[in-house]
């Protein structure tokens, strides 16, 4: 079993790792967007270090880790909303993303 902060320390692993992806893939003239996925992880590594902040035995009732998931929560819904818009456009060839339909519905259903 993972304790809360393993879970968290994971997945804004994978959340960033997905940031990279998306990045790493967009043409550079999609400007808008590979700034927008910068931003992602630059974000990320940010509550990756607030999360170093925390003891790792945190439980669910405390404070600290009730703030920091109230912290995370906008952050990742927000980069869920931006992967969907990429994955909407990039079904309608709007962006120059060199990742799949099927790439993008794997990372949505991770997030």
């Amino acid at each position: 079993m993972i304790t809360l902060w393993e879970e968290h320390q994971f997945w804004l692993g994978i959340l960033q790792d997905h940031a990279y992806f998306v990045r790493d893939h967009l043409s550079v003239s999609e400007t808008e967007y590979v700034q927008t996925a910068q931003r992602y992880i630059y974000l990320f590594e940010d509550l990756l270090n607030g999360l170093n902040q925390l003891p790792q035995t945190v439980t669910h009732h405390d404070r600290a880790l009730i703030a920091f998931s109230n912290r995370v929560w906008p952050i990742a819904k927000g980069y869920y909303e931006f992967e969907g818009t990429l994955q909407s456009l990039r079904i309608e060839n709007e962006v120059n993303l060199n990742l799949s339909p099927t790439y993008l519905n794997g990372t949505l259903g991770e997030n």
